[in-house]
């Protein structure tokens, strides 16, 4: 537990002590349950930045066949912003992101640290959404992850300043999207929105979802 290390040592970034990504690769279980990473928001991470290690973009694990990631690639876009470290990393393959650029533009964007943080909905256990302010900016990032179970979200973008207009790209599921069956498959959407929009997003089965909101004016 980090407890109190931040308020001795104000420079500490990050640091570890959670059941991470790597459990996924080599653990005899299986992996992590699609649930973990939608009980960690309001465990393990209340208590300081951790060192998950998300962005997963390729699911297959030849080694050790009965274990993989237990997750979408759009869920894998959503622990960036659901997950607080101040010290981020993409934990795969370099040639893994080249096969979709269009979503690791995300990744490329996302920043480390925010100016605030809100909770807009969520579940312990079953599924969370975060909005969160890029440090020293206007912009937002929203992100969300699901259990096991696929859902119907509701997010209103309240957050964002009045008599503005900003840029949202949402990246999110497909349609047959499945973390078993089908965890590539997503949709990436654009447009204008203001604070009086309300955004209707599918997760799917281990699913999730990430979206950019950025000033326009």
């Amino acid at each position: 537990m980090p407890t109190g290390l931040q308020r001795t040592w104000p420079n500490l970034m990050t640091q570890e002590g959670v059941r991470g990504q790597e459990w996924n690769a080599w653990s005899v279980d299986g992996g992590n349950p699609c649930e973990h990473v939608t009980v960690l928001p309001f465990t393990r991470i209340m208590a300081g930045p951790v060192d998950f290690t998300p962005g997963v973009f390729h699911f297959e694990n030849p080694v050790i066949p009965t274990t993989r990631v237990h997750s979408t690639l759009m869920n894998q876009l959503g622990l960036f912003v659901c997950f607080y470290s101040p010290l981020q990393m993409a934990c795969d393959l370099p040639e893994h992101y080249m096969e979709h650029p269009d979503a690791f533009r995300f990744v490329e964007q996302v920043p480390c640290d925010w100016e605030r943080s809100l909770l807009v909905d969520g579940k312990i256990g079953d599924y969370c959404i975060f909005a969160r302010q890029g440090r020293g900016t206007d912009d937002w990032y929203i992100g969300g992850i699901t259990d096991e179970q696929a859902r119907e979200v509701v997010v209103p973008l309240s957050m964002l300043e009045p008599d503005r207009t900003y840029a949202l790209t949402l990246y999110r599921d497909g349609k047959d999207a499945d973390w078993q069956t089908r965890p590539y498959a997503y949709e990436i959407e654009e447009k204008e929105v203001t604070t009086s929009d309300t955004l209707h997003i599918r997760m799917a089965a281990g699913g999730g979802f990430a979206a950019t909101v950025k000033i326009q004016n």
